[in-house]
This record gives structure tokens, C-alpha cells and sequence, in this order.
């Protein structure tokens, strides 16, 4: 669903979970695979952008509002999961969750575990606007 998304909204900034941005990292790690992953779903090369959210206050406004985003657009796209999933797999009392800059993970947060969420746990990087 992350791709999808990513395909689907190539102008909108589409934010990781933790779990989605650990496993996005995990596939980078074999940056081959990963390059042509990313020509033959995207036509181009997905960057990772780990400073969406850390440059200051407005930048993490901006960092949970893409988030906010993102939420409404797994749960407008998914028909396999409900809104309720949706919004404990997104981590709803913590945010959104870019690499380790966030202050929770997800057993912290009372959402969904890990088990629950392989399923969702495709990702690519997020874009700063």
C-alpha cells in the first residue's frame, strides 16, 4: 500500500511508520535490487530524505501533516483493513515515524504489532516538500 501510494501521489510527501521505514532501509541495503525495484515501479530512483521533520518546528508541523495525509490515504485506498487498523498501524498517538527521529515506537504507541502489520510493511523514502 506504502508504493502505491508513492505511485499514486507522486507530488504529495508519503511518510513512513517506523516499521515501513525499517523495512524501506533493509531493501536500500542491496542498493542493485533496489534501483531496479525502483525503474520498474516508479520509473526512477526513490531517495531516502531523513531530515523530514528535524530542521525545526515548522518542518515537523509539516512532518505530521503530511503524515496526517498519508493516514487518510491508506484508509481511502485499503480494502483490507478499517480505518480503526489503519489509524493504530499509523501510530496515531505518536506521529509519524521516520527513522529514529520520532520519541515512540510502536509498542509505546498501543498500536497494532509487528506481526499485525507485515502485511502493510512496504515502503519507500519520504520526500521533503
Amino acid at each position: 500500500m506504502f508504493l502505491f501510494l508513492t505511485f499514486l501521489y507522486p507530488t504529495i510527501s508519503i511518510v513512513p511508520t517506523k516499521n515501513i521505514d525499517a523495512f524501506w532501509h533493509t531493501h536500500i541495503l542491496d542498493t542493485a535490487l533496489y534501483a531496479i525495484h525502483c525503474d520498474i515501479l516508479f520509473g526512477k530512483f526513490l531517495h531516502h530524505f531523513p531530515y523530514f521533520g528535524v530542521r525545526g518546528e515548522q518542518d515537523k508541523a509539516n512532518l505530521n501533516a503530511a503524515f496526517e495525509v498519508t493516514k487518510s490515504l491508506f484508509v481511502k485506498h485499503s480494502s483490507l483493513l478499517n480505518s480503526e487498523s489503519i489509524s493504530a498501524s499509523c501510530g496515531v498517538d505518536c506521529g509519524s515515524s521516520l527513522c529514529d527521529n520520532n520519541a515512540c515506537d510502536s509498542n509505546s504507541c498501543g498500536g497494532s504489532s509487528d506481526d499485525e502489520l507485515t502485511s502493510l510493511d512496504l515502503s519507500r523514502p519520504s520526500r521533503s516538500k
